[in-house]
């Protein structure tokens, strides 16, 4: 007859089997996945990512790992224009389908005036063929050249976002002044 001790060892024995089976981590391991740990970027971490870790054990190097940002989508063009004496002219930038824009203008005088500005406008064409424009802003963009002898050039840049609300926004522009002025116009859209 086998005894009782035996029998009791055998239970407590199987018992304890039973739960530390039920205590092993679940696939998501302690905190989640972690994508600095997936050594080898397939999506999970096995023993080919702790592999690939022993295999580099001990090694030395730069601790700058680099990071790809793929969720940020912005676009960007850049116009200059050359105004003369009294031109007035537009620009168009397509917006559609995207959510932010930012425009930055910078007004340069071809010579030395005293000072001068460029009269901007920018609004929004609710569709592609629509000749209705909604402006939603006007101001100047404002240059000057000083000095004695050698002339300074002095820039005030202008920057404005604005939320998209149409296809395409228009910049207008006219130079009220005597003399040409170079606007240069650079855009940054954002979804």
């Amino acid at each position: 007859m086998i005894r009782k001790d035996v029998i009791i060892a055998i239970l407590a024995t199987f018992c304890l089997t039973a739960t530390l089976f039920l205590v092993m981590p679940s696939k998501s391991g302690i905190g989640g996945y972690d994508p600095w740990l997936d050594a080898n970027n397939d999506g999970k971490i096995d023993m080919k990512d702790i592999g690939n870790v022993a295999f580099a054990f001990g090694t030395v190097g730069d601790t700058k790992k680099p990071v790809v940002i793929e969720e940020f989508n912005y676009s960007h063009c850049y116009f200059e224009v050359v105004l003369g004496p009294g031109d007035v002219g537009s620009v168009n930038v397509t917006t559609a389908g995207y959510k932010q824009i930012t425009l930055g203008f910078h007004a340069s005088p071809m010579m030395p005036p005293p000072y001068g500005n460029i009269s901007i406008a920018t609004g929004f064409l609710m569709a592609l063929n629509s000749s209705r424009c909604v402006y939603v802003d006007r101001f100047n963009a404002t240059a000057a050249w000083t000095g004695p002898e050698l002339p300074v050039l002095h820039e005030y840049p202008v920057a404005r976002t604005y939320d998209v609300t149409g296809q395409l926004i228009v910049v207008a522009y006219h130079n009220p002044n005597g003399e040409p002025y170079t606007l240069q116009i650079e855009c940054y859209w954002t979804t």
